[in-house]
């Protein structure tokens, strides 16, 4: 079980969109009704890795939802078909907020957001043409459908770690997605005690954080489990696991 704590744009007649500029390190924009999104490219990460991004960014008062969504909502899905010198490519999800939807709790990002992509060629030596496509949805007073695709060659000059323009903030997003950490490590955010629900007819924790009296507990699951989570206190919190409801595994935004 992998847990988290974080306590943490204009719309068109016809679509979200933004002026079209020429830009190397970046895919064309792919605008949805509230939202515009695209993939952009970093220098060179570990190992011999890439570093690329899928940029969303929401109109205003509009989220999106993170991996695991909360009560409610749809998390986002990518795929990298068709792409060409490519061995993998690991989507990571920087924290999420704790946002009221209508009165149910979600956890995604408001006005923008950074997914981090970390890829490793096939052939290091040589560029990886990334192909791309998200399907999330974007919430307002409604939720609305949005897909996302497009390409972008990742140039031999990223290769040898000279990032582009969106390195930084490719960066920055990286830095904020949660890590590992060894339980009741002493740290200033720390997972202080896990243990099991007493009478519960699911798979139930009891846990307790060091942390800020206002800081929020975001826990996920193995696909296709669905997780919750409840304050009971200050630092104490309830996490359930379940099946994924039917609803969202019959969820499609296509």
């Amino acid at each position: 079980m992998k847990t988290r704590i974080f306590a943490l744009c204009i719309a068109a007649v016809l679509g979200f969109g933004s002026a079209a500029f020429a830009d190397d390190f970046a895919s064309a924009w792919s605008p949805s009704l509230k939202s515009e999104a695209r993939l952009i490219s970093g220098g060179a990460g570990a190992g011999g890795t890439l570093l690329a991004g899928i940029q969303i960014h929401l109109a205003p008062n509009t989220l999106t939802y993170w991996r695991n969504p909360g009560e409610a909502g749809v998390p986002p899905i990518v795929n990298f078909e068709g792409s060409q010198n490519l061995k993998s490519a690991q989507v990571l999800y920087p924290a999420p907020n704790l946002l009221s939807e209508g009165g149910v709790m979600a956890y995604g990002y408001m006005d923008a957001v950074i997914f981090p992509v970390v890829v490793t060629p096939m052939d290091a030596a040589q560029p990886v043409t990334l192909h791309y496509r998200i399907d999330y949805a974007t919430c307002e007073k409604i939720c609305v459908p949005a897909i996302a695709e497009g390409v972008l060659v990742l140039q031999k000059p990223v290769l040898q770690n000279r990032g582009g323009s969106h390195d930084a903030d490719i960066r920055i997003a990286l830095a904020r997605v949660p890590q590992s950490a060894v339980l009741n490590s002493g740290a200033a955010l720390d997972i202080v005690t896990v243990s099991p629900a007493a009478q519960a007819s699911k798979p139930q924790f009891d846990i307790t954080v060091a942390a800020p009296d206002d800081a929020d507990l975001f826990a996920e699951g193995p696909e296709g489990v669905y997780v919750t989570v409840k304050k009971t206190a200050a630092r104490a919190f309830v996490v359930t696991f379940d099946d994924t409801p039917a609803q969202m595994q019959k969820a499609s935004l296509k």
